[in-house]
């Protein structure tokens, strides 16, 4: 039988690779919940240590907090029907898929402008009355 750890705040935080700034948030925003110790010090269980690398994972793949909270939500209910995580994850491809396009025309827009520079009059016509030098 595996013992049930407990962790102090700053244990958690050199755990997960967070700060402990960022752990009191994610309490205060109550994407997780600390239990006091008799001395008033936090204290954070192995369930909260998976649940701060869920929470990594997750904005480490473009969700934001809110969604987290959404998917952590879905936990706590006993919906952990990947139905429910698809269409949230579907969600989030086609907002990435979104961004990325208009990242490209943000991309194909500036290389337009390079091509309208003229490194042999310093003459920079993407922009007006400036010089290039």
């Amino acid at each position: 039988m595996q013992e049930n750890r407990n962790f102090l705040i700053g244990q958690l935080a050199e755990k997960v690779g967070v700060s402990t700034d960022t752990i009191r948030y994610y309490e205060k925003e109550g994407l997780i919940r600390s239990h006091r110790h008799t001395n008033n010090y936090r204290i954070y269980s192995e369930s909260d240590l998976k649940k701060l690398g869920f929470i990594s994972k997750a904005q480490g793949s473009g969700f934001t907090l809110r969604e987290i909270k959404e998917l952590l939500s879905l936990i706590d209910e006993g919906r952990r029907d990947c139905a429910d995580y698809e269409n949230v994850a579907k969600q989030k491809v086609n907002e990435i898929e979104s961004k990325i396009k208009v990242l490209e025309e943000y991309k194909n827009s500036l290389i337009y402008s390079l091509e309208c520079c003229s490194p042999e009059t310093k003459e920079c016509k993407s922009l007006p009355s400036f010089s290039c030098s």
